[in-house]
């Protein structure tokens, strides 16, 4: 189901209150303000194609962007608060997409040959956090909207790209556990608590990637000493705050090449470079192509 707008809350609440399941939903909206609390859905991806928002989940609340996207599980109580015009995509996965896909990525295919259907499924809890927009998400945005307005978007066609960007952050998130794995702490509460402070020097860094931040100043963010700080990020990043931004800003500047028509000069200092030739050297040394070649190929 493909929205354009939200769903009158009261009616909302209702509907939650009285059904079993949900379809696979999505809401692509323009709106100048929005105010909802107190939602129990499914697990949902919010994001914004311009604008910005207020997206929470339980006692967590994040101010998101354009460049990064925010998770709510299944289960939880959401909220969003948008308090200028916006365009939202949030995307609401469908219960019988979570419960036929999970046990798909953690059992073996004997068990789901002799379980077809049955097959129990185990809870899976997403860190309510931003995470940044990488490229295939955002090309996956860009085929839902486009297939939209071109009245390609049916059923079949949503359910696979869905299930194909699902597969692809579980991957991610994954990725993340096992790193959480190796941290060198005992108890949950304290591992939580590492993860919460390190989050919030992330989610600084989505939001002053272009900015010269320093490793000072991310230690104080995340209410760390600085060498500590330093250690628990690269451990649960799988790479230093120095490599982590590098990353955002190329990322970034990819982007901006095949979706922008600013010069490979404005890009460069957009995201953060000083001068153009620091910018090419370092976008070569990771795509192996340098800027304009990779903007060419793309359009």
């Amino acid at each position: 189901m493909y929205r354009k707008d939200f769903c009158e809350i009261n009616l909302l609440k209702n509907m939650i209150a009285t059904k079993k399941s949900w379809p696979d939903v999505i809401i692509n909206t323009i709106t100048p303000r929005e105010y909802r609390d107190d939602i129990k859905g499914t697990l949902t991806i919010f994001s914004n194609i311009r604008g910005q928002a207020y997206y929470g989940a339980d006692n967590q609340r994040e101010q998101v962007g354009e460049d990064t996207y925010f998770i709510s599980n299944e289960h939880q109580l959401y909220s969003i608060d948008i308090r200028r015009q916006t365009e939202t995509f949030n995307i609401h996965f469908s219960t019988a997409m979570l419960h036929e896909l999970l046990p798909t990525l953690t059992l073996n295919t004997e068990s789901l040959l002799d379980n077809a259907g049955t097959s129990a499924v185990q809870p899976y809890y997403f860190y309510n956090r931003q995470y940044w927009k990488d490229n295939y998400f955002r090309k996956t945005v860009s085929l839902l909207q486009s297939g939209y307005l071109s009245g390609r978007l049916d059923g079949l066609m949503t359910e696979e790209v869905l299930a194909s960007l699902l597969q692809h952050i579980l991957s991610g998130q994954n990725d993340f556990f096992r790193r959480i794995d190796t941290l060198p702490v005992v108890k949950a509460a304290t591992r939580d608590e590492v993860l919460a402070r390190l989050s919030s020097a992330v989610d600084y860094i989505y939001q002053q990637y272009y900015t010269a931040i320093s490793l000072d100043e991310l230690a104080t963010v995340a209410c760390m000493s600085k060498f500590h700080f330093l250690r628990m990020f690269k451990q649960v990043q799988g790479q230093t705050p120095y490599q982590f931004i590098a990353a955002i800003r190329l990322d970034k500047a990819k982007q901006l090449l095949s979706d922008s028509e600013l010069t490979v000069t404005d890009i460069a200092l957009l995201v953060g470079y000083e001068d153009i030739a620091t910018f090419c050297r370092a976008f070569k040394r990771r795509y192996n192509t340098w800027p304009m070649s990779y903007r060419l190929a793309s359009q």
